[in-house]
């Protein structure tokens, strides 16, 4: 998944990158890294299962720790 595709599922989903993060169990700064540009010195590819996941949430699924709404933050 590129990173701006998997920007722009987050926020489809309606999710602060702290948000998915939680949701996800990662930190978000991993979640910051998997939208940098790919020829930024910290970018990190999205991991398979993280995308099987991102997909998942796009189709519909939503695990029980689901955020009731996003809050507001000055972060993508």
């Amino acid at each position: 998944m590129k990173p701006k595709t998997f920007r722009k599922a987050r926020k489809a989903l309606g999710l602060s990158q702290r948000q998915l993060a939680k949701v996800i169990g990662i930190s978000w700064i991993t979640v910051k890294k998997y939208e940098m540009p790919t020829d930024a010195t910290n970018h990190r590819d999205v991991s398979p299962p993280i995308e099987a996941l991102m997909k998942a949430y796009l189709s519909g699924y939503r695990p029980p720790k689901w955020p009731a709404k996003v809050t507001t933050s000055a972060e993508g």
